[in-house]
């Protein structure tokens, strides 16, 4: 997912609603411990090559979760919207790899509370998309 990765990486970073929130505080498939709030993880959780009856074809399908985490349940809402008008319906024929098409197929939040005696958890909303590309 590398080279995807980066091309997901680099749609949100390039999306002015996501930098305003996160700036380029989004980490491949889990963020550093010393990572400031907000954040945003991406990673591959399902798919890969396709065959045909033919055999092998270079298109892949893959599925990605971006997983947005933030201090307020208002910040989170506002990252995921964010998240979701950067990805939802992207596609980039002219990159590498060539992506055809990117599909919000599902939504989950979660909260953890805090383990410092505080009032203040984290807040999380997971995104899945259905990325085509080749």
């Amino acid at each position: 997912m590398s080279s995807l990765g980066a091309s997901i990486r680099s749609q949100l970073i390039g999306d002015t609603g996501v930098a305003a929130i996160v700036s380029s505080r989004i980490y491949p498939k889990c963020a550093p411990a010393s990572a400031t709030l907000p954040f945003i993880i991406y990673r591959r959780v399902s798919g890969g090559p396709l065959n045909t009856m033919g055999g092998p074809i270079a298109t892949q399908n893959v599925h990605v979760e971006t997983v947005c985490v933030a201090e307020s349940e208002a910040e989170v809402i506002s990252l995921t919207d964010a998240v979701r008008s950067a990805l939802n319906g992207w596609t980039d024929t002219t990159g590498t790899p060539s992506v055809t098409s990117c599909m919000l197929t599902d939504e989950d939040e979660d909260y953890e509370p805090p383990t410092d005696g505080s009032d203040s958890g984290i807040h999380i909303r997971t995104h899945d998309y259905s990325v085509w590309f080749s």
